[in-house]
């Protein structure tokens, strides 16, 4: 049983009951200091200024980052950044609490009743089938992560290349709305033997997402200085991170359609090859970067390179897929 949510006053009841904590914090992070960021979910939900400074700064003490107020978030270390990162949902907790209240009251279809809580094999088996690839490639991307981390440290470029991440996670905003857009359509029309709707989806999608990428170069390009400083970054650390966002805002026409591509694969179920595109794209940009890095005169730049390079390679692998892989017939619920 559930609610076709079709009113924004029902997404916006929806939106105050679900709060996510990102895996990675510099995803969830882009405001310059601690209050701001865990502040911004309460604006959003109605809360005056005031009120919403309140409820952060309660937010703060229950979780022992008293003090951390005027933080600047890039200069916090990866624990201090997860606490935060949960205090900006914890912000909302609140709010939460009236509306689970309130959707209980408003709609029967939602309310609990009992025997409800039955485990099905069947669906706990499917679950566990789309899942667990999709843990193993979120979990290998953070090794990754770690991986490149040490060819920043050694570069020491650790404040220019965190204020640039922060940007650039921003500005990856709309380009996964687009890839879980098209992974959505594709699983309701491939369950329903549409297939020519998602080679039309697919299509449209790669030009507004093209088009939507053209804005945002034509904005970064020219103001990312200005951008920079916002974090408190100055100096040769801001010229890493302006120089960086200036390379990459031009390797999002590789990644977008890339995503694009991607969202069909994974919403079609083909969640196995998915993972075998994110493992050995990753691999491939973390044996890029340190050969770059400390064996040519690229330097720190593999860095940044290595992203196009990897996002290229997994474009190439998803294209060849799409176009000659079995993702037509692995729909989870077939057509009747």
């Amino acid at each position: 049983h559930g609610k076709i949510l079709h009113d924004e006053k029902d997404f916006h009841a929806l939106r105050c009951k679900v709060g996510f904590v990102l895996q990675h914090a510099d995803d969830q992070l882009f405001f310059p200091t601690v209050l701001e960021d865990v502040a911004f979910g309460p604006l959003n939900l109605g809360f005056s200024a005031a009120e919403a400074e309140e409820q952060a700064r309660a937010t703060l003490q229950r979780l022992g980052l008293s003090g951390f107020e005027q933080r600047l978030t890039h200069h916090l270390s990866g624990g201090e950044k997860k606490l935060v990162a949960l205090a900006t949902v914890l912000s909302q907790l609140v709010s939460a609490l009236v509306s689970l209240l309130y959707m209980f009251r408003r709609y029967p279809d939602l309310r609990f009743a009992k025997g409800e809580f039955r485990f099905d094999r069947e669906k706990g088996r499917l679950i566990l089938k789309m899942g667990i690839p999709s843990t193993l490639q979120q979990c290998v991307a953070s090794l990754g992560h770690v991986a490149i981390q040490r060819v920043i440290n050694a570069f020491d470029i650790t404040a220019g290349y965190t204020a640039a991440m922060r940007i650039e996670s921003f500005l990856l905003i709309p380009i996964q709305g687009f890839f879980i857009g098209m992974a959505t359509f594709t699983g309701q029309n491939l369950g329903a033997g549409k297939l020519e709707r998602i080679y039309r989806a697919l299509r449209r999608t790669l030009v507004m997402s093209l088009i939507v990428i053209g804005c945002v170069i034509a904005v970064i390009y020219p103001l990312a200085p200005q951008l920079v400083t916002l974090f408190g970054v100055t100096g040769p650390s801001a010229a890493i991170a302006v120089t960086y966002l200036r390379f990459i805002v031009f390797a999002f026409l590789v990644f977008c359609v890339y995503f694009c591509v991607n969202g069909v694969l994974q919403g079609s179920g083909d969640v196995g090859f998915c993972a075998f595109n994110t493992f050995s794209g990753l691999a491939m940009k973390v044996i890029f970067v340190y050969i770059a890095a400390f064996l040519t005169p690229i330097g720190m730049r593999a860095i940044w390179w290595g992203s196009l390079a990897s996002w290229a390679y997994s474009l190439i692998l998803a294209v060849l897929r799409y176009r000659f892989g079995p993702w037509r017939s692995k729909a989870i619920v077939k057509p009747l």
